[in-house]
């Protein structure tokens, strides 16, 4: 039985070979056995960015917020993938959010 550090290196090591699918389908595992952790959607969203499938990163992201609404890489991920699908109000307005979550940075 894999921990969540292990699969959490396993993932790590597609996504080094830009194997974003096989990082996705590892994640996916880990998801369904630590699915509280929001690091885990957050790379899932990273992988699906990286493939380009910006249906699915949003569909990510838009959990995240929801689930972990203190957990701002959730809303930064939210914005990135707005900016690439060219949604730049949408994009603007996610950003104020991670400001209220973290005004020092």
């Amino acid at each position: 039985m894999s921990t969540l550090v292990e699969l959490g290196n396993q993932a790590y090591q597609k996504a080094l070979w830009n194997d974003f699918k096989g990082a996705i389908t590892i994640l996916d595992k880990a998801i369904a056995k630590y699915p509280r952790d929001p690091r885990l959607y957050n790379n899932r969203c990273y992988s699906y960015c990286r493939l380009k499938d910006f249906k699915s990163a949003l569909s990510e992201a838009e959990f995240m917020v929801k689930e972990f609404p203190s957990f701002s890489k959730g809303y930064y991920r939210k914005a990135e993938i707005l900016i690439e699908m060219k949604r730049y109000i949408e994009a603007e307005l996610v950003l104020n959010e991670i400001l209220k979550l973290e005004p020092d940075c």
